[in-house]
């Protein structure tokens, strides 16, 4: 096989799983986001991707900037007190299912969900606990509204401006 075909198959394979699995950044001694943008890395790469690209390149320099740029996967359970929606004003139109959320739901979510209009992001969700500090962050490029609300009621700790499933509303 080729070796522009070979990389050409390997972003597919990266891509493809960057919508179907959530990451968290690690927050030992990995390079910025500015960094890894600039080395041609997303920070949503993750590193078992990394150790699958040095099975198929032999330059280890390549493969060490992965992994100064990868996130773990995770199944965490744990919750947190806000949530960060972050994307780019300018890329908006660009996703109808987040704006509708944005313009129709969010409000739902008083003092538990920002919006973050930050040039160039794409968008995202990024978990904050109580002092602020950031846990999780999550690519939502393909998520429809209705994902987002799921995840935010996983993610998020009940309370004062969150929103109760029809479940929690039976009981209440």
């Amino acid at each position: 096989m080729k070796l522009p075909t070979l990389l050409s198959l390997l972003g597919t394979l990266f891509l493809l799983l960057f919508h179907s699995v959530q990451v968290v950044a690690k927050d030992d001694d990995k390079s910025t986001t500015q960094d890894c943008e600039k080395l041609g890395f997303s920070t949503l790469v993750l590193c078992s991707d990394c150790q699958l690209l040095g099975q198929y390149v032999s330059d280890d320099s390549l493969v060490a900037e992965c992994m100064g740029c990868c996130a773990e996967e995770t199944q965490s359970n744990k919750k947190y007190e806000k949530a960060v929606l972050e994307i780019c004003k300018h890329r908006l139109p660009a996703y109808p299912h987040i704006n509708d959320f944005i313009s129709r739901q969010v409000k739902e979510y008083t003092n538990k969900v920002e919006v973050k209009f930050k040039y160039g992001a794409y968008p995202r969700i990024i978990l904050k606990n109580s002092a602020g500090k950031t846990g999780e962050s999550v690519r939502i490029d393909s998520w429809q509204p209705e994902h987002l609300v799921e995840y935010l009621a996983d993610k998020l700790i009940a309370g004062e401006g969150s929103v109760a499933s029809d479940d929690e509303k039976d009981i209440l």
